[in-house]
């Protein structure tokens, strides 16, 4: 080397001592390099709580990852991972940002750069619930009803005829039907819907059938006796008042008679 430093066969040369090397014979370098540390971060959501490690340190595509268990809460399933950029797996397969990462996939990515893993879940059931249109028909079954998702709810029963229902969202049928939400569903329908999702389920019927309400008993002789007395108080004071104009007519008429009799002496 230019420096005149000695190095023995097999010692490690840096980059810059490698400039340095002065020599008169033919040599053969080979490159060595160390694998870099790559961090991996797995992040909890909602529904889905990491219960194990959350941030492990890899090396660069060669160690496989440790994959933490994860809790879901009730009604929720884990159906894979999401990674917040692109991923190589060990077959060479690339999973593109945002597409979903099988749990068994996860376990073959290579990591090539720091790397932050999200749980995804999907709902287990949903629920149904069901009201009629301003309170006016009478549900006498459920109002409320929790089904698998995929499955077709079992409906309720209303005390009513020609009954139909109208849905928050849009539904579809076993048969593959899709009736737009606010459209008219029969009862038949109704208990063939493929339920994904949470759904509200409003009552109508073709006859006009208001439930009549029968009012409290005390609250209307509370309002009777109300009535009763306001007609007491003011009967009260037309009496009064009629016995004031009378008597100032009968006052009138004696001064007018008196008056009369004193003219006719003088």
């Amino acid at each position: 080397m230019t420096d005149n430093t000695e190095i023995n066969y097999g010692s490690p040369i840096s980059d810059e001592q490698v400039k340095m090397i002065v020599n008169k014979e033919d040599i053969n370098l080979t490159a060595e390099y160390e694998y870099g540390k790559y961090t991996i971060t797995y992040k909890s959501t909602k529904n889905a709580i990491i219960t194990g490690t959350v941030k492990e340190t890899v090396t660069y595509k060669i160690e496989s990852l440790n994959v933490p268990s994860v809790k879901t809460t009730k009604g929720y399933k884990l159906t894979g991972w999401k990674a917040n950029k692109d991923v190589t797996l060990k077959n060479g397969t690339i999973i593109k940002l945002g597409k979903n990462i099988s749990i068994n996939q996860l376990k073959q990515v290579l990591a090539d750069d720091n790397i932050t893993f999200t749980p995804v879940v999907e709902k287990t059931s949903s629920t149904i619930y069901y009201s009629s249109y301003k309170d006016r028909l009478n549900i006498t079954g459920k109002t409320k009803e929790v089904v698998i998702n995929g499955k077709n709810p079992k409906g309720t029963t209303v005390d009513a005829e020609k009954v139909y229902w109208k849905a928050n969202n849009d539904v579809t049928l076993k048969d593959g039907t899709i009736i737009k939400a606010g459209e008219r569903i029969t009862s038949k329908h109704l208990k063939q819907i493929i339920v994904t999702e949470d759904l509200k389920l409003t009552a109508f019927s073709d006859i006009a059938t208001d439930i009549i309400k029968v009012p409290d008993t005390a609250s209307v002789v509370s309002k009777i006796g109300i009535v009763l007395g306001i007609i007491f108080v003011f009967g009260g004071i037309y009496i009064l008042y009629k016995r004031i104009i009378n008597q100032k007519r009968i006052d009138g008429g004696i001064k007018w008679k008196n008056k009369l009799i004193i003219k006719k002496h003088l």
